[in-house]
């Protein structure tokens, strides 16, 4: 059962972040005005964008499924940084939800040491 219930939260967890990195890659005009509304270039959209890729594809393999957990949790800080500081409160619901589930998806899928 923690296998699926891993591989399930994987999956919708690559799904979103596969899809937020598709807005910013082809520089989607709401995530563009949304990033010039708190005051970041292009270019961190850009990056933002590279690492939730980055992120979504690493979470799928199990040998960097934490490793990719641990660069949706740092995004997720970002995010929920961000939304906090700018007042934004409304909109801490996605990215605290997201840091969850990336936690729980990288302890349920983590590698475990077998002992012989």
């Amino acid at each position: 059962m923690r296998k699926i219930v891993g591989w399930v939260l994987s999956a919708l967890l690559a799904a979103g972040f596969l899809f937020a990195a598709f807005g910013k890659l082809t520089a989607q005009a709401m995530v563009v005005s949304m990033f010039a509304s708190f005051g970041y270039p292009i270019w961190f959209m850009t990056f933002i964008g590279v690492l939730e890729l980055i992120a979504g594809l690493a979470i799928l393999v199990p040998r960097t499924v934490v490793a990719g957990a641990a660069i949706m949790v740092c995004i997720m800080v970002g995010a929920i940084v961000t939304e906090s500081i700018h007042g934004s409160f409304s909109q801490l619901i996605a990215p605290v939800v997201f840091l969850v589930l990336a936690i729980v998806a990288a302890v349920l899928r983590r590698p475990v040491a077998v002992l012989r």
